[in-house]
């Protein structure tokens, strides 16, 4: 399965310490370079990447830049460069949570999942007791955001 990720699931994740979640979901991640370079903004993302040498994500560089050219005049790099590297690689779902790219993504006929997603399945998999102190985690913790009827829906759906 080729998984390719923007930078907002692997940055949620990784700021609460749960970027090891992610790879019991999926053995390999690819980030395009870009994305690359806005997760090592955060403070501790680049020292950690270089001290553990995580072999399960992968930078890959893009070749479509038309493409690309086109997707960054509404959306951000990073994202641009992710929906770039997802066609070009036909990729089996790509990791995103911001609405301006999942839509676009969608149309591509790109398979999605944000955040949200990745909790309910982890907790589907028994790899995660409970969804909701994740959630309120990345609430309290991060930038991360979350209606307040999609936080009961989510909450609903995992039972909680």
């Amino acid at each position: 399965m080729i998984v390719v990720s923007d930078s907002s699931v692997v940055s949620a994740l990784f700021q609460i310490g749960h970027l090891p979640l992610l790879r019991s979901l999926h053995e390999e991640v690819l980030i395009p370079a870009k994305v690359f370079d806005e997760l090592t903004r955060l403070a501790d993302f680049r020292k950690w990447f270089e001290t553990e040498q995580p072999i399960w994500i992968e930078i890959r560089q893009i070749s479509d830049q038309p493409l690309f050219a086109k997707l960054v005049q509404d959306l951000d790099e990073g994202e641009s460069e992710a929906i770039t590297l997802c066609l070009e690689l036909h990729a089996d779902l790509l990791l995103i949570d911001e609405l301006a790219g999942r839509t676009l993504a969608l149309k591509f006929g790109i398979p999605i999942i944000g955040v949200l997603g990745l909790l309910l399945e982890a907790k589907a998999k028994k790899l995660l007791p409970l969804v909701k102190p994740v959630i309120d985690r990345l609430l309290a913790e991060t930038t991360f955001r979350i209606a307040p009827y999609l936080y009961q829906k989510v909450l609903g759906l995992a039972g909680e």
